[in-house]
């Protein structure tokens, strides 16, 4: 494993609260919980709050959380 893919791998951490960059379906910058990490996606569950009752059902589809991809997903700063 190279000097970069280890550096993403420990750049999430569970509990973690993170910004998507894109996910089909669903709008542009939303933001979610690391339930999960995997070697190159996370688990992510999404704060529901955010979502207009125009994706309602997308949400219930996916039960509120999401499998994407580690180069989608940005940290948050912490505050």
């Amino acid at each position: 494993m190279s000097e970069t893919e280890d550096s993403t791998t420990e750049q999430f951490k569970v509990n973690e609260h993170v910004v998507c960059k894109r996910f089909t379906g669903l709008p542009r910058n939303f933001k979610g919980t690391i339930v999960k990490v995997y070697d190159h996606a996370v688990l992510l569950k999404l704060n529901v709050k955010d979502f207009t009752a125009r994706y309602q059902s997308t949400l219930d589809d996916l039960n509120d959380k999401v499998v994407i991809a580690k180069k989608l997903v940005v940290p948050t700063p912490v505050v």
